[in-house]
Protein backbone atom coordinates (compact mmCIF):
# COMPACT_ATOMS: atom_id res chain seq x y z
CA UNK A 1 0.00 0.00 0.00
CA UNK A 2 1.36 3.38 -0.98
CA UNK A 3 0.61 6.71 0.58
CA UNK A 4 1.82 10.23 -0.05
CA UNK A 5 2.82 12.61 2.68
CA UNK A 6 3.27 16.15 1.46
CA UNK A 7 4.30 18.05 4.54
CA UNK A 8 4.74 21.81 4.52
CA UNK A 9 7.12 23.47 6.94
CA UNK A 10 5.01 26.38 8.12
CA UNK A 11 6.87 28.33 10.77
CA UNK A 12 4.28 30.99 11.46
CA UNK A 13 3.11 32.66 14.63
CA UNK A 14 6.60 32.91 16.08
CA UNK A 15 7.08 36.65 15.88
CA UNK A 16 9.08 36.60 19.10
CA UNK A 17 11.55 34.28 17.39
CA UNK A 18 12.14 36.33 14.24
CA UNK A 19 15.49 37.64 15.41
CA UNK A 20 17.09 34.22 15.64
CA UNK A 21 15.57 32.32 12.74
CA UNK A 22 17.52 32.00 9.53
CA UNK A 23 17.21 30.02 6.34
CA UNK A 24 19.44 26.96 6.44
CA UNK A 25 18.31 25.99 2.97
CA UNK A 26 15.20 26.39 0.86
CA UNK A 27 13.01 24.04 2.84
CA UNK A 28 13.68 24.63 6.51
CA UNK A 29 14.40 27.36 9.01
CA UNK A 30 16.70 26.54 11.90
CA UNK A 31 17.46 28.42 15.14
CA UNK A 32 21.12 29.27 15.74
CA UNK A 33 21.64 28.52 19.44
CA UNK A 34 20.42 26.15 22.14
CA UNK A 35 18.49 28.90 23.92
CA UNK A 36 16.70 29.67 20.67
CA UNK A 37 15.73 26.03 20.26
CA UNK A 38 14.09 26.21 23.68
CA UNK A 39 11.60 28.79 22.48
CA UNK A 40 11.26 27.10 19.10
CA UNK A 41 10.38 23.71 20.65
CA UNK A 42 7.76 25.25 22.88
CA UNK A 43 6.21 27.50 20.26
CA UNK A 44 6.30 25.27 17.18
CA UNK A 45 6.16 21.72 18.59
CA UNK A 46 4.58 21.71 22.06
CA UNK A 47 2.27 24.69 22.26
CA UNK A 48 1.29 25.11 18.63
CA UNK A 49 -2.22 23.78 18.25
CA UNK A 50 -4.95 23.57 15.66
CA UNK A 51 -8.47 24.82 16.31
CA UNK A 52 -10.90 21.98 16.95
CA UNK A 53 -8.25 19.35 16.29
CA UNK A 54 -9.84 15.88 16.60
CA UNK A 55 -13.06 17.45 17.89
CA UNK A 56 -14.89 14.53 16.28
CA UNK A 57 -13.59 11.98 18.80
CA UNK A 58 -16.46 12.11 21.29
CA UNK A 59 -19.13 12.24 18.58
CA UNK A 60 -18.09 8.77 17.41
CA UNK A 61 -18.55 7.30 20.90
CA UNK A 62 -21.38 6.49 23.29
CA UNK A 63 -20.63 9.72 25.16
CA UNK A 64 -22.82 11.78 22.83
CA UNK A 65 -26.45 11.70 21.69
CA UNK A 66 -28.65 13.66 19.31
CA UNK A 67 -31.30 15.90 20.88
CA UNK A 68 -34.33 17.40 19.13
CA UNK A 69 -36.60 19.76 21.00
CA UNK A 70 -40.35 19.73 20.58
CA UNK A 71 -40.74 23.25 21.92
CA UNK A 72 -42.52 25.61 19.54
CA UNK A 73 -40.58 28.53 20.99
CA UNK A 74 -37.15 27.46 19.84
CA UNK A 75 -35.51 28.38 16.54
CA UNK A 76 -35.27 25.83 13.76
CA UNK A 77 -31.49 26.00 13.73
CA UNK A 78 -29.91 22.55 13.56
CA UNK A 79 -26.41 22.44 15.07
CA UNK A 80 -25.76 18.85 14.06
CA UNK A 81 -24.76 19.19 10.40
CA UNK A 82 -21.00 19.48 10.88
CA UNK A 83 -20.62 16.37 13.02
CA UNK A 84 -23.49 14.31 11.59
CA UNK A 85 -21.23 12.14 9.43
CA UNK A 86 -18.88 11.37 12.33
CA UNK A 87 -21.84 10.74 14.65
CA UNK A 88 -23.23 8.20 12.17
CA UNK A 89 -19.82 6.70 11.21
CA UNK A 90 -20.51 7.52 7.57
CA UNK A 91 -18.47 5.97 4.79
CA UNK A 92 -16.90 9.40 4.25
CA UNK A 93 -17.14 11.34 7.52
CA UNK A 94 -15.49 14.43 6.03
CA UNK A 95 -18.61 15.22 3.98
CA UNK A 96 -21.23 16.90 6.14
CA UNK A 97 -24.95 16.21 6.03
CA UNK A 98 -25.37 19.33 3.88
CA UNK A 99 -22.61 17.96 1.56
CA UNK A 100 -20.08 20.58 2.60
CA UNK A 101 -16.56 19.11 2.82
CA UNK A 102 -14.65 19.46 6.10
CA UNK A 103 -11.13 18.16 5.57
CA UNK A 104 -9.69 16.26 8.54
CA UNK A 105 -6.73 18.31 9.82
CA UNK A 106 -5.19 15.78 12.19
CA UNK A 107 -3.09 13.95 9.59
CA UNK A 108 -1.23 17.02 8.34
CA UNK A 109 -1.02 18.51 11.84
CA UNK A 110 0.70 15.50 13.38
CA UNK A 111 3.00 14.84 10.43
CA UNK A 112 4.05 18.48 10.48
CA UNK A 113 4.83 18.07 14.19
CA UNK A 114 6.79 14.89 13.49
CA UNK A 115 8.85 16.74 10.90
CA UNK A 116 9.57 19.50 13.41
CA UNK A 117 10.63 16.89 15.97
CA UNK A 118 12.92 15.19 13.46
CA UNK A 119 14.61 18.46 12.55
CA UNK A 120 14.93 19.63 16.14
CA UNK A 121 16.31 16.35 17.46
CA UNK A 122 18.99 16.14 14.76
CA UNK A 123 20.03 19.77 15.16
CA UNK A 124 20.06 19.84 18.96
CA UNK A 125 21.97 16.57 19.13
CA UNK A 126 24.85 18.23 17.24
CA UNK A 127 25.18 21.09 19.72
CA UNK A 128 27.66 21.03 22.59
CA UNK A 129 26.46 19.58 25.90
CA UNK A 130 25.27 22.28 28.29
CA UNK A 131 25.86 22.22 32.02
CA UNK A 132 22.27 23.17 32.86
CA UNK A 133 20.79 20.18 31.05
CA UNK A 134 18.74 22.19 28.55
CA UNK A 135 19.98 20.10 25.64
CA UNK A 136 18.90 16.80 27.20
CA UNK A 137 15.51 18.25 28.11
CA UNK A 138 14.94 19.43 24.54
CA UNK A 139 15.95 16.05 23.16
CA UNK A 140 13.48 14.40 25.53
CA UNK A 141 10.72 16.82 24.58
CA UNK A 142 11.28 16.24 20.86
CA UNK A 143 11.12 12.45 21.17
CA UNK A 144 8.11 12.58 23.47
CA UNK A 145 6.13 14.82 21.11
CA UNK A 146 7.04 12.60 18.16
CA UNK A 147 5.78 9.52 20.01
CA UNK A 148 2.60 11.35 21.02
CA UNK A 149 1.99 12.31 17.37
CA UNK A 150 2.44 8.75 16.13
CA UNK A 151 0.11 7.50 18.86
CA UNK A 152 -2.75 9.61 17.57
CA UNK A 153 -2.00 8.93 13.92
CA UNK A 154 -1.93 5.15 14.27
CA UNK A 155 -5.04 5.09 16.45
CA UNK A 156 -6.99 7.29 14.05
CA UNK A 157 -5.87 5.97 10.66
CA UNK A 158 -4.38 2.56 11.40
CA UNK A 159 -5.96 -0.78 12.17
CA UNK A 160 -6.74 -1.53 15.83
CA UNK A 161 -4.00 -3.51 17.60
CA UNK A 162 -5.21 -7.05 18.38
CA UNK A 163 -2.12 -9.15 19.04
CA UNK A 164 1.62 -9.23 18.48
CA UNK A 165 1.15 -11.68 15.60
CA UNK A 166 -1.53 -9.55 13.95
CA UNK A 167 0.56 -6.38 14.40
CA UNK A 168 3.31 -7.79 12.17
CA UNK A 169 1.01 -7.56 9.14
CA UNK A 170 -1.75 -5.11 10.16
CA UNK A 171 -1.32 -1.66 8.64
CA UNK A 172 -0.61 1.42 10.65
CA UNK A 173 0.69 4.74 9.30
CA UNK A 174 3.83 5.78 7.41
CA UNK A 175 7.04 6.57 9.26
CA UNK A 176 8.60 9.90 8.29
CA UNK A 177 12.33 10.08 9.04
CA UNK A 178 12.99 13.17 6.93
CA UNK A 179 14.60 16.31 8.26
CA UNK A 180 13.54 18.45 5.32
CA UNK A 181 10.42 19.21 3.29
CA UNK A 182 10.08 16.75 0.45
CA UNK A 183 7.16 15.43 -1.58
CA UNK A 184 8.03 11.79 -0.95
CA UNK A 185 6.05 8.61 -1.36
CA UNK A 186 5.86 6.44 1.76
CA UNK A 187 4.67 2.93 2.50
CA UNK A 188 2.35 2.40 5.38
CA UNK A 189 4.29 0.75 8.19
CA UNK A 190 2.87 -2.17 10.13
CA UNK A 191 1.47 -1.68 13.62
CA UNK A 192 4.49 -3.51 14.99
CA UNK A 193 6.84 -0.95 13.45
CA UNK A 194 4.70 1.98 14.61
CA UNK A 195 4.52 0.80 18.21
CA UNK A 196 8.19 -0.17 18.32
CA UNK A 197 9.11 3.37 17.29
CA UNK A 198 6.87 4.86 19.97
CA UNK A 199 8.41 2.62 22.60
CA UNK A 200 11.95 3.49 21.55
CA UNK A 201 11.23 7.22 21.47
CA UNK A 202 9.59 7.21 24.90
CA UNK A 203 12.33 5.12 26.53
CA UNK A 204 14.97 7.44 25.12
CA UNK A 205 12.92 10.47 26.19
CA UNK A 206 12.79 9.17 29.76
CA UNK A 207 16.59 8.87 29.80
CA UNK A 208 17.02 12.38 28.44
CA UNK A 209 14.53 13.78 30.96
CA UNK A 210 16.40 12.07 33.81
CA UNK A 211 19.65 13.74 32.73
CA UNK A 212 18.12 17.02 31.64
CA UNK A 213 16.95 20.23 33.21
CA UNK A 214 13.77 19.95 35.26
CA UNK A 215 11.31 22.50 33.94
CA UNK A 216 8.19 22.86 36.09
CA UNK A 217 4.61 23.45 35.03
CA UNK A 218 2.10 21.43 33.06
CA UNK A 219 2.79 22.94 29.64
CA UNK A 220 6.03 21.12 28.86
CA UNK A 221 6.39 17.32 28.80
CA UNK A 222 8.58 15.66 31.39
CA UNK A 223 9.53 12.24 32.70
CA UNK A 224 6.07 11.71 34.24
CA UNK A 225 4.42 12.39 30.89
CA UNK A 226 6.76 10.00 29.08
CA UNK A 227 6.15 7.23 31.62
CA UNK A 228 2.38 7.68 31.46
CA UNK A 229 2.28 7.65 27.67
CA UNK A 230 4.61 4.63 27.61
CA UNK A 231 2.21 2.78 29.92
CA UNK A 232 -0.60 3.55 27.45
CA UNK A 233 1.47 2.34 24.50
CA UNK A 234 2.25 -0.90 26.35
CA UNK A 235 -1.39 -1.30 27.36
CA UNK A 236 -2.63 -1.04 23.78
CA UNK A 237 -0.15 -3.80 22.87
CA UNK A 238 -1.33 -5.93 25.80
CA UNK A 239 2.15 -5.95 27.33
CA UNK A 240 0.68 -6.06 30.79
CA UNK A 241 3.84 -6.75 32.80
CA UNK A 242 5.48 -3.73 31.20
CA UNK A 243 2.46 -1.56 32.01
CA UNK A 244 2.71 -2.49 35.68
CA UNK A 245 6.46 -1.86 35.81
CA UNK A 246 6.20 1.56 34.16
CA UNK A 247 3.29 2.71 36.35
CA UNK A 248 5.13 1.52 39.45
CA UNK A 249 8.11 3.63 38.40
CA UNK A 250 5.89 6.65 37.78
CA UNK A 251 4.11 6.44 41.13
CA UNK A 252 7.41 6.13 43.02
CA UNK A 253 8.66 9.53 41.91
CA UNK A 254 5.77 11.69 40.71
CA UNK A 255 4.75 14.77 42.64
CA UNK A 256 1.24 14.66 41.20
CA UNK A 257 -1.71 12.96 42.87
CA UNK A 258 -5.27 11.85 42.21
CA UNK A 259 -7.50 14.90 42.59
CA UNK A 260 -8.69 14.68 46.22
CA UNK A 261 -12.43 14.80 46.86
CA UNK A 262 -12.04 18.05 48.80
CA UNK A 263 -10.24 19.67 45.88
CA UNK A 264 -12.61 18.39 43.21
CA UNK A 265 -15.48 20.02 45.10
CA UNK A 266 -14.03 23.37 44.02
CA UNK A 267 -13.90 22.38 40.36
CA UNK A 268 -17.33 23.33 39.04
CA UNK A 269 -18.34 25.58 36.18
CA UNK A 270 -20.67 28.11 37.72
CA UNK A 271 -20.74 31.86 38.07
CA UNK A 272 -19.43 31.91 41.62
CA UNK A 273 -16.74 29.17 41.56
CA UNK A 274 -13.57 29.74 39.57
CA UNK A 275 -12.24 26.29 38.68
CA UNK A 276 -12.98 23.55 36.17
CA UNK A 277 -11.32 20.14 35.83
CA UNK A 278 -8.79 21.38 33.29
CA UNK A 279 -6.92 24.02 35.24
CA UNK A 280 -3.46 24.74 36.54
CA UNK A 281 -4.52 23.99 40.13
CA UNK A 282 -5.47 20.40 39.32
CA UNK A 283 -2.90 18.28 41.25
CA UNK A 284 -3.41 15.35 38.89
CA UNK A 285 -2.43 17.23 35.72
CA UNK A 286 0.85 15.99 34.26
CA UNK A 287 0.92 17.59 30.81
CA UNK A 288 -1.54 19.85 28.98
CA UNK A 289 -0.84 20.34 25.30
CA UNK A 290 -3.69 21.11 22.90
CA UNK A 291 -7.33 22.01 22.34
CA UNK A 292 -10.01 19.38 21.83
CA UNK A 293 -12.94 21.82 21.65
CA UNK A 294 -15.93 19.50 21.86
CA UNK A 295 -18.18 22.37 20.82
CA UNK A 296 -21.65 20.92 20.98
CA UNK A 297 -21.07 19.20 24.29
CA UNK A 298 -19.47 22.03 26.20
CA UNK A 299 -18.92 25.33 24.46
CA UNK A 300 -21.82 27.35 23.11
CA UNK A 301 -24.44 25.80 25.36
CA UNK A 302 -26.33 29.10 25.50
CA UNK A 303 -26.84 28.72 21.74
CA UNK A 304 -27.88 25.10 22.25
CA UNK A 305 -30.65 26.16 24.61
CA UNK A 306 -32.25 28.21 21.83
CA UNK A 307 -31.74 25.82 18.93
CA UNK A 308 -34.05 23.12 17.72
CA UNK A 309 -31.53 20.29 17.39
CA UNK A 310 -28.02 19.63 18.66
CA UNK A 311 -25.72 17.02 20.20
CA UNK A 312 -25.35 16.72 23.95
CA UNK A 313 -24.15 14.27 26.61
CA UNK A 314 -25.64 10.81 26.23
CA UNK A 315 -28.45 10.10 28.68
CA UNK A 316 -27.05 6.58 28.96
CA UNK A 317 -23.72 7.96 30.18
CA UNK A 318 -25.42 10.32 32.62
CA UNK A 319 -27.45 7.42 34.00
CA UNK A 320 -24.30 5.49 34.87
CA UNK A 321 -23.31 8.00 37.58
CA UNK A 322 -24.61 7.78 41.12
CA UNK A 323 -26.12 11.28 41.12
CA UNK A 324 -26.35 11.56 44.88
CA UNK A 325 -22.90 10.25 45.76
CA UNK A 326 -20.56 10.55 42.76
CA UNK A 327 -19.01 14.01 42.79
CA UNK A 328 -18.19 13.72 39.09
CA UNK A 329 -21.87 13.99 38.22
CA UNK A 330 -21.99 17.68 39.15
CA UNK A 331 -18.33 18.52 38.45
CA UNK A 332 -18.10 17.04 34.96
CA UNK A 333 -21.54 18.07 33.64
CA UNK A 334 -24.18 20.79 33.78
CA UNK A 335 -27.94 20.27 33.45
CA UNK A 336 -30.17 22.59 31.39
CA UNK A 337 -33.91 22.82 30.99
CA UNK A 338 -34.53 25.41 28.23
CA UNK A 339 -35.26 28.21 30.68
CA UNK A 340 -38.34 26.51 32.08
CA UNK A 341 -39.95 25.61 28.75
CA UNK A 342 -42.25 22.61 29.07
CA UNK A 343 -39.41 20.49 27.78
CA UNK A 344 -37.08 17.77 28.99
CA UNK A 345 -33.58 18.38 30.27
CA UNK A 346 -30.22 17.85 28.65
CA UNK A 347 -26.62 17.79 29.88
CA UNK A 348 -23.40 19.36 28.59
CA UNK A 349 -19.85 18.37 29.46
CA UNK A 350 -18.11 21.08 31.46
CA UNK A 351 -14.63 19.65 31.99
CA UNK A 352 -13.38 21.98 29.30
CA UNK A 353 -15.71 24.91 29.93
CA UNK A 354 -16.14 27.38 32.77
CA UNK A 355 -18.23 30.53 32.92
CA UNK A 356 -15.94 32.18 35.45
CA UNK A 357 -13.28 34.39 33.90
CA UNK A 358 -10.65 33.50 36.52
CA UNK A 359 -10.67 29.80 35.72
CA UNK A 360 -6.87 29.31 35.47
CA UNK A 361 -7.74 27.06 32.59
CA UNK A 362 -5.51 24.54 30.87
CA UNK A 363 -5.79 22.84 27.50
CA UNK A 364 -8.31 20.01 27.38
CA UNK A 365 -5.91 17.61 25.64
CA UNK A 366 -4.05 16.49 28.73
CA UNK A 367 -2.41 13.63 30.58
CA UNK A 368 -3.72 13.06 34.10
CA UNK A 369 -2.31 10.80 36.81
CA UNK A 370 -5.63 8.99 37.18
CA UNK A 371 -4.95 7.27 33.86
CA UNK A 372 -1.85 5.61 35.30
CA UNK A 373 -3.93 3.90 37.99
CA UNK A 374 -6.49 2.74 35.44
CA UNK A 375 -3.84 1.52 33.00
CA UNK A 376 -2.31 -0.58 35.74
CA UNK A 377 -5.75 -1.77 36.84
CA UNK A 378 -6.50 -3.08 33.35
CA UNK A 379 -3.10 -4.77 33.19
CA UNK A 380 -3.65 -6.57 36.51
CA UNK A 381 -7.16 -7.62 35.56
CA UNK A 382 -6.15 -8.99 32.16
CA UNK A 383 -3.31 -10.90 33.87
CA UNK A 384 -5.90 -12.55 36.11
CA UNK A 385 -4.89 -10.61 39.25
CA UNK A 386 -8.23 -8.86 39.52
CA UNK A 387 -7.97 -8.04 43.23
CA UNK A 388 -4.91 -5.87 42.57
CA UNK A 389 -6.70 -4.28 39.63
CA UNK A 390 -9.65 -3.38 41.81
CA UNK A 391 -7.31 -1.75 44.33
CA UNK A 392 -6.35 0.75 41.63
CA UNK A 393 -9.96 1.28 40.56
CA UNK A 394 -10.97 1.91 44.16
CA UNK A 395 -8.06 4.31 44.70
CA UNK A 396 -9.80 6.67 42.28
CA UNK A 397 -13.31 5.98 43.55
CA UNK A 398 -12.16 6.86 47.07
CA UNK A 399 -11.71 10.45 45.88
CA UNK A 400 -14.89 10.61 43.84
CA UNK A 401 -17.62 8.87 45.85
CA UNK A 402 -19.26 10.17 49.00
CA UNK A 403 -19.71 7.38 51.52
CA UNK A 404 -19.14 3.75 50.56
CA UNK A 405 -16.95 3.71 47.47
CA UNK A 406 -15.32 0.29 47.34
CA UNK A 407 -16.25 -2.15 44.60
CA UNK A 408 -15.51 -5.84 45.16
CA UNK A 409 -15.18 -8.09 42.12
CA UNK A 410 -15.60 -11.83 42.47
CA UNK A 411 -14.08 -12.71 39.11
CA UNK A 412 -11.92 -11.35 36.31
CA UNK A 413 -15.00 -10.76 34.17
CA UNK A 414 -16.70 -8.76 36.90
CA UNK A 415 -13.53 -6.78 37.57
CA UNK A 416 -13.21 -6.04 33.85
CA UNK A 417 -16.78 -4.71 33.83
CA UNK A 418 -16.12 -2.51 36.86
CA UNK A 419 -12.85 -1.23 35.41
CA UNK A 420 -14.28 -0.34 32.02
CA UNK A 421 -17.15 1.49 33.67
CA UNK A 422 -14.77 3.47 35.88
CA UNK A 423 -12.61 4.40 32.89
CA UNK A 424 -15.71 5.62 31.06
CA UNK A 425 -16.92 7.70 34.02
CA UNK A 426 -13.56 9.23 34.91
CA UNK A 427 -12.29 10.06 31.41
CA UNK A 428 -15.46 11.03 29.57
CA UNK A 429 -14.93 13.64 26.84
CA UNK A 430 -11.14 13.47 27.15
CA UNK A 431 -10.56 11.77 23.80
CA UNK A 432 -9.80 8.27 25.14
CA UNK A 433 -13.18 6.58 24.77
CA UNK A 434 -12.93 6.19 20.99
CA UNK A 435 -9.61 4.40 21.31
CA UNK A 436 -11.04 2.10 23.99
CA UNK A 437 -14.02 1.28 21.75
CA UNK A 438 -11.62 0.31 18.95
CA UNK A 439 -9.33 -1.86 21.01
CA UNK A 440 -12.12 -3.55 22.98
CA UNK A 441 -14.21 -4.11 19.84
CA UNK A 442 -17.40 -2.55 21.23
CA UNK A 443 -20.67 -2.10 19.36
CA UNK A 444 -22.51 1.23 19.59
CA UNK A 445 -25.86 2.48 18.38
CA UNK A 446 -26.76 6.11 17.71
CA UNK A 447 -30.31 7.38 17.17
CA UNK A 448 -30.92 10.36 14.93
CA UNK A 449 -34.19 12.23 14.49
CA UNK A 450 -34.76 14.86 11.81
CA UNK A 451 -36.98 17.49 13.39
CA UNK A 452 -38.83 17.99 10.09
CA UNK A 453 -40.06 14.39 10.37
CA UNK A 454 -40.36 13.89 14.14
CA UNK A 455 -41.95 10.46 13.88
CA UNK A 456 -38.92 9.01 12.08
CA UNK A 457 -35.96 7.92 14.16
CA UNK A 458 -33.02 6.53 12.23
CA UNK A 459 -30.73 3.92 13.77
CA UNK A 460 -27.01 3.85 13.04
CA UNK A 461 -24.89 0.97 14.33
CA UNK A 462 -21.13 0.72 14.63
CA UNK A 463 -20.74 -3.03 14.81
CA UNK A 464 -18.06 -4.81 16.80
CA UNK A 465 -14.87 -5.00 14.76
CA UNK A 466 -16.25 -2.60 12.16
CA UNK A 467 -13.93 -1.33 9.40
CA UNK A 468 -15.27 2.09 10.37
CA UNK A 469 -13.05 1.92 13.44
CA UNK A 470 -10.44 3.32 11.01
CA UNK A 471 -10.92 6.89 9.79
CA UNK A 472 -10.62 7.64 6.10
CA UNK A 473 -7.58 9.61 5.05
CA UNK A 474 -8.04 13.37 4.65
CA UNK A 475 -9.73 14.24 1.37
CA UNK A 476 -6.72 16.20 0.17
CA UNK A 477 -4.54 13.10 0.66
CA UNK A 478 -7.03 10.83 -1.08
CA UNK A 479 -7.02 13.13 -4.12
CA UNK A 480 -3.27 13.52 -4.29
CA UNK A 481 -2.67 9.92 -5.40
CA UNK A 482 -5.18 7.67 -7.15
CA UNK A 483 -3.02 4.63 -6.30
CA UNK A 484 -3.63 4.83 -2.57
CA UNK A 485 -5.15 1.68 -1.16
CA UNK A 486 -7.70 2.64 1.48
CA UNK A 487 -9.57 0.89 4.24
CA UNK A 488 -13.05 0.31 2.91
CA UNK A 489 -15.68 1.74 5.24
CA UNK A 490 -19.30 0.54 5.24
CA UNK A 491 -22.80 1.97 5.64
CA UNK A 492 -24.08 1.94 9.23
CA UNK A 493 -27.75 2.90 8.85
CA UNK A 494 -29.98 0.03 9.96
Amino acid sequence: MRNILIIGLLLLGLSSCDDFLEYKDKDKIIPKELSHFDEFVYGEIINKTEGSLMNYLSYMTDETMSYVSSSMWLSKEDLRDEMFSYFTWAKEPQVRKDEVEVNDKAWSFFYHRILMCNITFEQVKELDEDIEGVKNRLLGESLFMRALSYFYLVNLYGEPYESAAQAKTALGVPINENVGVEANVYNRATLDVNYTLMEEDLKAAITYFEKGQKKGGIYRPNKDAALLLLSRVYLYQKKYDDVITVVDDLLKTTETEIIPYSTLEKFISSDDVVYKVYNTNNPGMIFSWSKLDVDATGFGYDLMRHSKAFFCVSSELIGLYDEGNDLRFSRYYDKYDFNNYDEGIFYVATKNYCKASTANEAYDQALRLEEAYLNRAEAYIEKGEHELGMDDVNAIRAERIKGEYELVANSVDEAREFYRLEKRLEFSFEGLRWFDIRRWGLEIEHLYQDYSTPTVINHYVLKAGSPNYVLSLPLEIQRSDDKIERFERVETKQ
